[in-house]
């Protein structure tokens, strides 16, 4: 089995579209730090969570509202036993505000492969050339604990 089949087999909605970033872009020029949807997908957030953080929070209300029907889609995908959100975009920012979130990461080749229209990058080792770092793991409890006190803050909004 190749290593994509592998990799949709645990996650088959979302590799089967491909990485949005690398298909609007997929010569990236490096170094670039790549936090891939099977390491982003790994934190599934509660969904009650986020609606009891909703009731006194402007940020938890926002982010409520734009995610209602993605909590859905998480949800079934993940075959989660109650409802869930993901957040990839803030598993990825939290990588880039603090570095020591990674707890592993490996240095490879980035390859861009291109199926049906729809790109992917892997990283290939040994490295031949520039390398880019692919995290394979990070510190979910912090950036659990990092995305609880961004919904919880009162951002007041400027005009």
């Amino acid at each position: 089995a190749s290593r994509r089949g592998a990799e949709a087999a645990v996650q088959p909605q979302f590799l089967g579209k491909g990485d949005t970033n690398t298909n609007h872009d997929p010569a990236a020029p490096g170094p670039i730090t790549w936090v891939g949807m099977n390491v982003t997908g790994r934190l599934g957030l509660d969904w009650a969570d986020l609606v009891a953080r909703s009731v006194p929070g402007k940020v938890a209300t926002f982010v409520r509202d734009i995610t209602e029907d993605y909590h859905r889609h998480c949800t079934i995908t993940y075959r989660a036993d109650h409802p869930i959100y993901t957040s990839h975009d803030s598993v990825a920012a939290a990588v880039m505000l603090d570095p020591t979130v990674v707890l592993s990461a490996t240095d490879a080749q980035p390859r861009v492969h291109r199926v049906d229209g729809r790109s992917s990058v892997w990283g290939v080792t040994p490295a031949r050339g520039p390398v880019h770092r692919f995290v394979t793991d990070v510190d979910f409890r912090s950036i659990r604990d990092r995305i609880a006190a961004t919904l919880d803050a009162d951002i007041s909004r400027s005009g």
